[in-house]
């Protein structure tokens, strides 16, 4: 093979291999999304409060701290559960003998509070939603549309 059809075969196979890595990267950009969530946040969970603060005008988060603040002793004790409830779940997958019951009882208890905390965000949010203007609600709806 001759000095420049080497050339051309290399500039090809090297364009070849950037375009198959570009599409590769493309696929699981598109397929996983990027950034990923944060841990813990699904699809049925609503935006955290730093996004949501992030998102509101100055005045409205003063109304998103002044609420939650208010609820702040209601959500303790379902967190603290949903904490109990997921070290349940991790002693049941490490214990020895594994026990695919006992997992599948922890995961329904991790699966209930994390509903009840989700419920009390949602009750709380429903209450913000009524003090925010036009805007303060569209902030908030323009994120709960990028969750997964």
């Amino acid at each position: 093979m001759r000095r420049f059809d080497r050339r051309i075969v290399i500039t090809l196979s090297l364009a070849l291999n950037l375009f198959l890595l570009g599409a590769l990267s493309a696929g699981i950009v598109t397929r996983y999304g990027w950034p990923p969530p944060p841990p813990g946040q699904g699809p049925a969970i609503l935006p955290n409060p730093r996004e949501l603060k992030e998102a509101l005008s100055p005045g409205d988060r003063d109304l998103l701290d002044e609420t939650f603040k208010a609820h702040r002793a209601e959500f303790r004790p379902l967190i603290e559960a949903m904490r109990a409830s997921r070290e349940q779940a991790v002693a049941a997958l490490t214990a020895k003998p594994f026990d695919p019951k006992a997992l599948q009882a922890a995961f329904a208890d991790l699966l209930a509070s994390d509903e009840k905390v989700t419920a009390q965000a949602q009750n709380v949010l429903v209450e913000l939603a009524g003090k925010l203007g036009d805007d303060g609600r569209e902030a908030i709806a323009g994120l709960m549309r990028r969750r997964p």
